[in-house]
């Protein structure tokens, strides 16, 4: 067996807290992507029943928007494992179940600003607590990132490790191989389809058209590379 200075972090609270060390140095792919996915999930939950038992009636909208952002902008921690090992089917096989499930798990809150803003200018909601929202929401995508990185830290995974190296390195890569300017076209025209399409009515049942929408979603991301 392998001497514990060189096991994963994983590895090392296994070994500390049982006394076993695993004879593998990683999980597989898709059990690593599962494992980022459940963990997000938890904490998110456990954050966003207790702000509905706890939090004061006047805060706790924005906390739920804060909690919902953060696991919904955690979630690609996972996909990109998926996409990487497994392809783009394998990323819209996992994406689907993950944001639709999710979906139905947090019902309460605002999980990104697009939603926001449109509610402001259907006018429904004033400027005030729409800017405030969205200051609430960019601080969720951030948390959504340490969240992502602590969760990456326990190197379940090479990717894992290879993300961290990124990180410590300050390293970013995108999908999108293309000059800024048009990476910023094309995602400003993908968020105006993706608001224009999310807003429509397909088959009159609620959960078929969530799916539809969030499919829309994956097929978005996969054909923008």
């Amino acid at each position: 067996m392998a001497d514990i200075s060189s096991s994963y972090g994983w590895q090392k609270i296994v070994k500390s807290v049982t006394g076993w060390h695993m004879d593998s140095d990683v999980v597989p792919a898709i059990v690593a992507a599962g494992i980022i996915y459940l963990a997000i999930f938890l904490i998110g939950q456990f954050l966003y029943q207790t702000t509905r038992m706890l939090a004061p009636a006047m805060l706790r909208g924005y906390i739920l928007d804060f909690v919902k952002t953060m696991t919904f902008c955690a979630y690609p921690f996972g996909h990109g494992i998926m996409r990487k090992y497994y392809g783009e089917a394998g990323y819209i096989g996992a994406m689907l179940p993950v944001a639709f499930f999710s979906g139905l798990a947090f019902p309460m809150g605002d999980g990104n600003p697009i939603t926001v803003w449109m509610k402001f200018f259907m006018r429904g909601m004033p400027l005030w607590k729409c800017l405030i929202k969205t200051i609430v929401q960019i601080g969720g995508g951030f948390a959504a990132f340490h969240l992502g990185m602590y969760i990456l830290s326990f190197e379940l995974h090479p990717m894992f490790v290879e993300k961290l190296k990124d990180y410590y390195s300050q390293f970013c890569s995108t999908d999108l191989k293309v000059p800024v300017y048009v990476g910023f076209l094309i995602e400003f025209v993908a968020v105006i389809y993706e608001s224009w399409f999310a807003s429509q009515k397909f088959t009159g049942f609620l959960h078929i058209d969530e799916l539809i929408k969030i499919l829309n979603c994956g097929f978005l991301v996969v054909g923008g590379e």
